[in-house]
């Protein structure tokens, strides 16, 4: 995807969000990681056929200072007091120990992989909603505290931006992000899985890939 492609989902009209409305399904989904990648928290909801985005939170560690699982924990409790009957989706991969010491009290949902399969669908609806304008968030969606002015900017629209494309047996793709330490997918992922969660799998299973170099296609450096 385009970074102009990307750019046309934002909606100024929008703002990150504090509290959910009566009646509104949210959904939230989480990706943690200790040491290198971003931890990132998203709550998303239904408008029709569009996924909003009403609110991302990220945290990126420091060399002596890995990001702790009970930033996790704090924020699954603050999102649920938020936004009433919210529902999280959680890989049990990660965080084993923070679903069933929390599963009792909240709607909590296990994502699975399925060997692949499931990282094919994620990049698929992903990219389906975002071509067709069919997922909308704020302006400065996913910027960390403190790093609103670094430049180049780095948040939602940019990582998007950024993806690659890595083949799969079987004829199945996934996006990935270049290992060199600057990029990541992670507000990616979260934003993937809770679109998916809300909106189902693509509707059109027969989508045609075209594999680029990143340094082509309006792809981000």
């Amino acid at each position: 995807m385009s970074l102009a492609e990307v750019e046309a989902c934002r909606d100024d009209s929008l703002t990150s969000r504090m509290g959910g409305e009566p009646g509104v399904e949210y959904v939230a989904s989480i990706d943690y990681a200790e040491k290198r990648d971003l931890t990132v928290g998203c709550v998303c909801h239904q408008e029709g056929s569009s996924v909003v985005v009403d609110r991302m939170d990220a945290v990126r560690p420091a060399p002596n200072r890995p990001t702790p699982v009970n930033w996790v924990s704090n924020w699954i409790h603050s999102m649920a007091a938020a936004f009433p009957g919210i529902r999280f989706i959680v890989d049990p991969h990660q965080l084993v120990s923070v679903i069933q010491s929390l599963e009792s009290r909240y709607l909590i949902e296990r994502y699975e992989f399925r060997a692949g399969q499931g990282n094919c669908e994620l990049a698929m609806t992903l990219r389906q909603l975002i071509l067709e304008r069919q997922v909308r968030w704020p302006a400065g969606c996913g910027v960390i505290p403190g790093e609103e002015h670094v430049s180049p900017p780095d948040n939602l629209e940019h990582e998007l931006a950024s993806l690659i494309v890595r083949e799969l047996p079987g004829g199945r793709f996934r996006f990935d992000h270049r290992n060199d330490g600057r990029h990541h997918d992670d507000r990616s992922f979260v934003l993937a899985v809770a679109c998916q969660s809300l909106v189902g799998r693509p509707q059109n299973d027969a989508v045609r890939w075209e594999i680029t170099s990143p340094e082509h296609g309006g792809l981000l450096g």
